[in-house]
């Protein structure tokens, strides 16, 4: 185990007991010990941005988890790389959660078409959704459903998704 692994792992224990203040110290020590070129990078960077999200600090969480996103791309042949695909998921998540609907848009963009899942589907749903698009939101939900890969995934997207297809006919595009 590397060093930086070791420090990752402290991190991570050390967030799970709510010591987010000492986690937020062994990632920055992890990150500065780790190897940009380690597959395993990225994800750590993916955690420390969630630990920062955690601490309500959305846009130090955003920079990690753009820099999760940008190792990802470096090491894909492709944007159908379920690492990638993940990358992305992940932030336009995040930029969900901050309201950031154009900006959820735009990260999960390139995942749309090649990806073969639903993660980007889901976000683009809940980011049409909340711009007003009804209808393309529900297109976009649809998509996500059809991608699914079984019948509880197909349920839990319908759970999260559920308020898209509520009331059809009366949405704000409608």
């Amino acid at each position: 185990m590397t060093e930086a692994q070791r420090l990752a792992a402290e991190a991570h224990d050390l967030r799970q007991d709510g010591r987010l203040a000492e986690a937020e110290e062994r990632y920055r020590a992890a990150l500065a010990a780790a190897d940009p070129r380690d597959w395993w990078t990225s994800e750590l960077y993916a955690e420390y941005g969630a630990l920062l999200a955690q601490m309500h600090r959305p846009s130090e969480a955003a920079l990690q988890l753009e820099r999760s996103l940008q190792l990802e791309l470096k090491a894909a042949k492709d944007e159908a790389d379920p690492a990638v695909v993940k990358a992305r998921y992940l932030l336009g998540e995040h930029y969900l959660g901050m309201g950031e609907a154009e900006s959820a848009r735009r990260v999960v963009a390139p995942s749309l078409q090649d990806a073969g899942r639903p993660l980007a589907w889901i976000v683009e749903a809940e980011a049409l959704y909340l711009s007003g698009s009804v209808t393309a939101a529900r297109a976009a939900g649809d998509r996500a459903l059809a991608l699914a890969a079984d019948a509880a995934q197909r349920s839990r997207i319908r759970e999260r998704l559920g308020p898209l297809w509520e009331g059809e006919g009366s949405g704000p595009d409608e």
